[in-house]
């Protein structure tokens, strides 16, 4: 069986390199007061931007998040389930029904799933997004806040109006690193002309005591 075959040699491989899979690394623990710095950076309008996001509870299924930034009149709030698939974003504050499944745990490599949600945009626009996302395995991922161990996920996207006529494509690179729940960076590109294209990446990461 080639699938088989195939997922033998990445296991492999990952042993070779000297990281273990997805599967046998260990995920810490989330906990209430973790705070966690990311830098964010728009290609398209080169701009910039960071933002520390507050673990500031954990109940009922649900992680929740506070996100500020310099210049920013309000804090968002986050509301992810436990494998940090997202209810509502901290970054933009759009809610998603249902909510978007960026993460399927365990993050074996070759898995693959389909997520697919809604969200309505702060103008009123309700839009939909659909994903094909798989796990490709395991890379060591250079950041700010150092070197991670880190699962590398890609998710082939679309975009359409449900209020509105239209979409495009879009593709998102990310890497979670187990060893500290989080994900370490993350990359998004639009196939539309003049389409978004950025980058965020973990600058500091203070566990809760």
């Amino acid at each position: 069986d080639l699938r088989i075959l195939g997922t033998g040699l990445v296991l492999l491989v990952l042993s070779l390199s000297g990281i273990a899979p997805a599967s046998a690394q260990t995920r810490a623990t989330t906990k209430v007061g973790d705070v966690h710095v990311y830098t964010g950076q728009n290609k398209t309008d080169r701009t910039s931007y960071e933002e520390t996001v507050i673990v500031t509870a954990i109940e009922g299924g649900k992680i929740r998040t506070k996100h500020s930034r310099p210049g920013r009149a309000e804090d968002i709030v986050g509301i992810y389930d436990t494998e940090w698939n997202t209810e509502q974003s901290g970054g933009s504050g759009f809610g998603y029904e249902p909510l978007f499944r960026a993460m399927s745990f365990p993050l074996e490599p070759g898995k693959k799933w389909q997520t697919s949600s809604e969200f309505t945009t702060s103008n009123g626009a309700r839009t939909k997004t659909q994903g094909d996302i798989r796990v490709v395995g395991m890379e060591k991922v250079k950041t700010a806040a150092g070197e991670f161990d880190a699962v590398r996920l890609e998710n082939k996207g679309y975009l359409s109006g449900v209020s509105w006529q239209g979409g495009w494509a879009y593709t998102q690179t990310y890497w979670y690193a187990p060893s500290i729940d989080r994900l370490v960076k993350f990359e998004h590109k639009e196939s539309r002309p003049l389409g978004a294209e950025s980058v965020l990446e973990l600058k500091s990461f203070k566990p809760a005591p």
